[in-house]
């Protein structure tokens, strides 16, 4: 049994539908690609995430040590070195920020109640002078029954 040739426009028609077919197939298989990898990643973030911060410190440490090596320091010596002032740096850190975020935290402990009074207050001047109340009081008989009417 042989067909008729298809038309010019049959022809327009099928190579439109088989390419929308194939784009819709080839973003179906992206978006499960990059769900995959989304899965994935959320997976492995416990593992990823340290060896992203090594990788990080050692792309950033690592010209310092070849500045202390060139100088002829051992790079054994010259990598512990560096660890160690990079660990001074970060401890001074701690050392000046905990104590400011340790009062802070303190004396927002301290002002809660007060910013709790503060926003009651404010939700209800907002409540009592909002567009709704307005309009209510405006139209006290068009407000809205909440009982059934049988």
């Amino acid at each position: 049994m042989t067909f008729p040739a298809p038309t010019e426009k049959q022809a327009r028609l099928f190579w439109m539908s088989i390419t929308a077919l194939s784009l819709a197939m080839l973003l179906a298989v992206v978006g499960l690609l990059l769900f995959g990898a989304g899965w994935l990643l959320e997976k492995l973030s416990p593992v990823l995430m340290p060896l992203a911060i090594a990788a990080i410190l050692a792309y950033l440490l690592d010209p310092l040590v070849d500045h202390l090596h060139r100088r002829g320091v051992r790079r054994t010596r010259a990598i512990v070195w560096v660890f160690f002032l990079a660990l001074m740096f970060v401890l001074m850190l701690l050392a000046t920020i905990v104590p400011r975020l340790l009062f802070e935290a303190r004396e927002l402990v301290e002002k809660v109640p007060a910013y709790s009074d503060q926003l009651q207050e404010r939700i209800t001047i907002w409540t009592t002078n909002s567009f709704f109340s307005r309009a209510a009081k405006l139209h006290p008989t068009r407000a809205v029954s909440t009982s059934r009417v049988e």
